[in-house]
């Protein structure tokens, strides 16, 4: 019983760490713009948004701009989807997979292949941070059907499962809901044996220690854990309706992305003013009508030309570091696919 107090006290931790860290890691880049307009990515669409509430980001492969996610928008392979804080989102991907994204969390979809013709299915995901809950369609028929989740710290093979990951730079802690079975690495450790997870049970993957054994849990618990990422976007927090505005109100200029180190927020500019204060002048200040104009200095000579030819640089070279970043983390994506064991094994 000790046992069990202790490691669901470490489960809240992770928890409660999840907001700190992301702050920490920048769920994304205070200067990236959000567009509200919707771009297409590339390739063919492996899956799509079918809800999502407060701020949801999609950031397509290579791009240094975020479009603003919604309801019914496709999703494409390499797609980085960003809850950032007090938002959700569920995903539906192209096999009828759903992973529900909780608030403060990064998930790339770095890899999905799908064919029902073929009878083949494969998908690589890589959760950054946050809190996740995949719930993988199976199929039992087909010839290939292989899905893995890597996190900072963990791999996971994944069979037809419900699971939910909740992962920092430093743990990742791996709950197994019904009729699941899962396959839990540690990142360092590829050739160590996994740890197998049946139904209701958990697992902490951290350093360079192997995967905590299994622990039990119970229905309960699991539901508590599951809460605020349900299966069914139904099930969603309702999104907060703005109060109707009275007649002849202004509409709000438009909110702006910020993100900072406590996480990420809309400002903008209200839609009611407060009306200025009378402005007073002295006499002595005034200029008679009759004065003659007084001489303009003239504006310091700075050529158009080269202010456009800075600011072309600096755009350069924000584009081609974002390349230069986008190209680092595939490649360590891929050498981590090259060294992660077949899955899925048999059973032990």
């Amino acid at each position: 019983m000790r046992t069990l107090l202790m490691m669901l006290a470490a489960v809240m931790a992770l928890c409660n760490g999840l907001a700190n860290t992301a702050g920490a890691q920048e769920l994304i880049s205070p200067d990236m713009p959000i567009e509200e307009t919707y771009r297409q990515g590339i390739g063919t669409p492996v899956g799509k948004v079918v809800r999502a509430l407060g701020q949801v980001v999609v950031i397509h492969r290579g791009e240094a701009v975020g479009c603003r996610a919604k309801e019914g928008l496709d999703l494409y392979e390499a797609d980085t989807v960003v809850c950032l804080e007090e938002s959700q989102a569920v995903l539906e991907m192209a096999d009828g997979s759903r992973l529900s994204l909780a608030a403060a969390t990064r998930l790339k979809l770095t890899r999905s292949v799908f064919s029902a013709r073929e009878k083949d299915r494969s998908a690589f995901f890589h959760q950054i941070i946050g809190k996740t809950r995949f719930v993988i369609t199976k199929m039992a028929d087909f010839k290939r059907s292989e899905v893995r989740v890597m996190t900072p710290t963990a791999i996971v093979g994944v069979r037809g499962s419900d699971f939910v990951i909740m992962a920092t730079e430093a743990a990742t802690r791996v709950t197994t809901l019904d009729d699941t079975l899962l396959e839990v690495f540690n990142k360092l450790l590829p050739e160590q044996p996994p740890v197998m997870l049946a139904a209701f049970q958990q697992s902490l993957v951290e350093g360079a220690a192997p995967p905590s054994p299994p622990l039990d849990i119970t229905p309960e618990q699991a539901a508590e854990i599951v809460r605020d990422v349900p299966a069914d976007p139904q099930n969603l927090a309702p999104e907060k309706e703005a109060a109707p505005a009275a007649a002849g109100a202004t509409e709000p200029a438009a909110a702006t992305l910020e993100t900072t180190a406590a996480g990420a927020s809309l400002t903008g500019t209200p839609a009611a003013t407060t009306a200025c204060p009378p402005m007073r002048v002295e006499d002595a200040a005034l200029v008679p009508p009759e004065t003659p104009d007084r001489e303009i200095p003239p504006a310091p000579e700075t050529p158009y030309v080269e202010r456009l030819d800075t600011l072309q640089r600096e755009e350069i070279t924000r584009i081609q570091e974002t390349q230069d970043n986008s190209l680092k983390n595939l490649q360590e994506e891929n050498l981590a696919v090259q060294q992660m064991p077949d899955f899925p094994k048999p059973p032990r």
